[in-house]
């Protein structure tokens, strides 16, 4: 077995490792999060009401009733909304965030950096 196949299967298989990837890949996800809201958002409503029985009534000069409201009410709403200024909070969460990420990744390096040397002490046995 040779130092790089060693430090290979060690970097696979160490569960501190895995767990820094998973938290780089988190910090990643909350940066794109952060940038997300610079995009525009579309959303979508749709509501229905049934009214039994509908309220009507009767002028004085008619015979015929007057209904208020329809049995069947249906409501659909699409919006659209675009951000145009958000006074700095949005690039503020983007540069945390962007932070994190540098931070996870530094993470990330360190106990792979500590792992690699503790596996290079091992297999030369100093």
């Amino acid at each position: 077995m040779t130092l790089d196949s060693c430090i290979r299967i060690g970097l696979d298989n160490n569960l501190t490792i895995k767990r820094t990837r998973s938290k780089v890949f988190q910090a990643r996800d909350r940066l794109r999060e952060a940038r997300s809201s610079y995009y525009p958002g579309l959303s979508f409503d749709f509501n229905y009401i049934r009214t039994e029985p509908v309220p009507e009534f009767t002028l004085p000069d008619s015979t015929t009733p007057v209904k208020i409201a329809s049995e069947n009410n249906h409501e659909f709403r699409l919006r659209l909304t675009q951000l145009i200024k958000s006074f700095g909070r949005v690039e503020n969460a983007v540069g945390i965030a962007s932070g994190g990420v540098d931070l996870a990744c530094l993470d990330e390096k360190k106990f792979a950096s500590d792992l690699i040397y503790r596996i290079k002490r091992d297999f030369y046995g100093v």
